[in-house]
């Protein structure tokens, strides 16, 4: 067995794992090869079969940027998700939409802009332990 590579630049691994979908290497088997060099707690199965689907779908990039439209990914959950040329198109066309607004009236369009995304959370912050208990499932144990 190989020693362990420490601390390996993310690139470097997803570069490796593009090279093993290249040679016909499952995901499985690339996720064995990466345990043997860089540790068996370093990536996990789930993470090398996403990138065989991003590399087989025609990724190339190993590069990652993260929640930047011009770089066409978007970030939900902590997964990124590539973009359409409709999505791009729409984003684009609403980031123009609104600078033009904004030229024509200025701070007040800033206050009415809702956004939002796929995710909610109902935050509460309770005072007392009996706020605290309402909230919980009366089968629920503490």
């Amino acid at each position: 067995m190989c020693a362990a590579i420490e601390n390996p630049a993310k690139c470097e691994v997803r570069a490796v794992i593009r090279f093993f979908i290249a040679k016909g290497y499952s995901a499985a088997a690339i996720h064995r090869e990466l345990c043997a060099v860089y540790g068996p707690k370093f990536i996990s199965e789930g993470v090398v079969r996403e990138w065989e689907r991003l590399f087989k779908s025609g990724r190339e990039n190993v590069h990652v940027k993260r929640g930047v439209v011009d770089h066409h990914c978007s970030v939900h959950d902590g997964c990124q998700k590539i973009l359409t040329d409709h999505h791009k198109t729409q984003r684009m066309a609403s980031a123009l939409d609104f600078l033009s607004r904004y030229e024509d009236e200025g701070e007040p369009l800033l206050n009415r802009i809702v956004t939002g995304d796929e995710t909610w959370i109902k935050y509460v912050n309770p005072e007392t332990k009996e706020q605290s208990m309402m909230w919980a499932h009366s089968d629920y144990a503490y």
